[in-house]
């Protein structure tokens, strides 16, 4: 039987370490715009993945490390993956079926551009079509004022998709990030 392949201790603790609401809120204003497309379609749904996270833990009971690590940092850990923290969050009710369509809209343009052997960018006709859709309501709570306040929308603009998938994104980290921190 091969020995398994685990990252190295330091690096799962540094994976495992719990976030402040400033922390996430951080990562969130700095969503840095220069970023290629690909940089961009992957950083920015991993930041939205961690505040998900977040948002996840908020609804358990208090959990060590350890146990943490063994749910969601392991690649065989049960919430290991984008999907599976998705579907236990609308399965306990933290958000309802608009958010839930718009975190597997943001999965499924993620993917390729994580995955893709060719070059793919948001104007990419596939790409494009799933972030039209893209809707940014957080219907399981009222966004904070300052939501409102730093989205731009704009459908002519050249990269349209692009600024669709990072207001949604922008919106929906905004939105776990004020039930992380109300709680």
């Amino acid at each position: 039987m091969a020995k398994k392949r685990s990252a190295p201790k330091s690096l799962r603790s540094l994976m495992n370490a719990e976030p402040t609401a400033d922390d996430l809120f951080a990562e969130v204003i700095g969503l840095d715009s220069d970023m290629d497309d690909r940089s961009c379609a992957i950083v920015q749904a991993s930041r939205l993945e961690s505040s998900l996270q977040e948002v996840l833990l908020k609804r358990m009971v208090q959990l060590s490390n350890e146990e943490i690590a063994d749910l969601f940092t392991d690649p065989a850990a049960p919430l290991f993956s984008l999907s599976s923290k998705i579907g236990v969050g609308y399965a306990i009710g933290a958000f309802g079926p608009n958010t839930r369509a718009d975190l597997d809209r943001i999965r499924h343009v993620r993917n390729p551009f994580a995955h893709a052997r060719t070059r793919i960018h948001f104007a990419t006709p596939e790409i494009a079509s799933v972030c039209q859709n893209l809707r940014g309501q957080a219907e399981f709570v009222p966004l904070p004022p300052i939501v409102g306040s730093k989205i731009r929308i704009s459908k002519t603009e050249k990269h349209s998709a692009r600024i669709q998938y990072e207001n949604t994104i922008w919106r929906l980290s905004s939105a776990f990030i004020y039930v992380i921190s109300s709680a």
